[in-house]
This record gives structure tokens, sequence and C-alpha cells, in this order.
């Protein structure tokens, strides 16, 4: 009994850890993309690409 319960508390902790890793993945890809996009403001404001 007692390795079954080892083992989905193993196959638990495997889920959680995966579904965290998810939303921290979309928010880089968000604060990249909003990142760029904020400085090629910044550049076309200030005037660097000439």
């Amino acid at each position: 009994m007692d390795t079954w319960e080892v083992h989905f508390r193993d196959k638990s902790r495997r889920r959680s850890a995966r579904r965290m890793r998810v939303p921290l993945m979309k928010a880089a890809v968000l604060a990249l993309l909003f990142g760029g996009i904020g400085a090629a403001a910044f550049m076309m404001v200030a005037g660097y690409p000439r």
C-alpha cells in the first residue's frame, strides 16, 4: 500500500510542475513580444533607424 501512495504522490507532483511551467512560458513569450514592440517604438521616436 505504501508503494502506491508514493507512486501517486510523485505522479501528482510531476503533473503540478508541468501545469505551472506553461503559464510561465506564456508570460515570458508575451513579455518578449511587448518588450520588442516597446523597444521598436522607442527607437522610432528617438530616430535611431536612419
